[in-house]
């Protein structure tokens, strides 16, 4: 195969970690009553979308998105649902963040 066919090589390169914790309360008023996989949802598509219409400036990064309960504490008003991003840069977690909160998802 001829290597100046093919494009130059991108290793891969770990994205900066981002972590969204957001109130059970919220997300259960947002989607309804245990419909935690539709917020997942939401959020997967709204980085989507948001990407493909603003590439990040830098390539050989992979989107990662890892989500947890915290539901520890005995009063259910602190529990939340964690989402953690690994995102090309800190703009676009702050972009991710007025999307959640224009969602009603953080308070």
């Amino acid at each position: 195969m001829n290597s100046a066919m093919c494009p130059p090589y991108q290793p891969y390169q770990k994205a900066p970690s981002f972590t969204f914790k957001l109130p059970l309360r919220l997300v259960e008023a947002v989607f309804g009553c245990g419909n935690f996989d539709d917020c997942g949802d939401w959020l997967q598509d709204w980085m989507a979308e948001y990407l493909a219409e603003h590439p990040p400036s830098r390539s050989g990064y992979r989107l990662m998105l890892d989500c947890d309960f915290e539901t520890v504490h005995p009063n259910p008003w602190f529990h939340t649902l964690n989402y953690t991003a690994q995102l090309p840069d800190e703009r676009l977690a702050r972009l991710l963040e007025q999307a959640l909160r224009g969602k009603g998802l953080l308070d």
